[in-house]
């Protein structure tokens, strides 16, 4: 019978041999640390979840409040950029053929 010349062949065989009976171990004798896992991945997937629903439900809440305000014309009192009406006025402009709001009698379009 040969014997392995490699000097980490039996480290490696033992650690292989370990790893091997531990999974064996873990699934089937130890149900309470399968559903602990079990739990954990349920709690990452809530986690995640609420996290992007917030984040969508945050962008759809900025969308509605900025259509209120083109709607109600409450942007054309707000100066932006200070003295210079100019800019506020561009920017009002903008959102409103953005959203199609405004008086429906002028001939504007695109």
């Amino acid at each position: 019978m040969a014997v392995p010349q490699d000097p980490n062949f039996w480290k490696r065989f033992s650690y292989a041999i370990h790893q091997d009976e531990e999974a064996q171990v873990s699934n089937e004798k130890n149900p309470w640390l399968t559903s602990t896992r079990q739990k954990r991945k349920h709690a990452y997937l809530r986690i995640c979840c609420t996290f992007w629903i917030l984040l969508f439900s945050l962008i759809a809440i900025i969308v509605v409040v900025i259509l209120i305000l083109v709607k109600t014309h409450a942007l054309e009192k707000i100066h932006i950029g200070g003295g210079d009406n100019k800019r506020g006025k561009e920017f009002n402009d903008w959102l409103q053929r953005l959203f199609k709001t405004g008086d429906e009698g002028k001939g504007g379009g695109s």
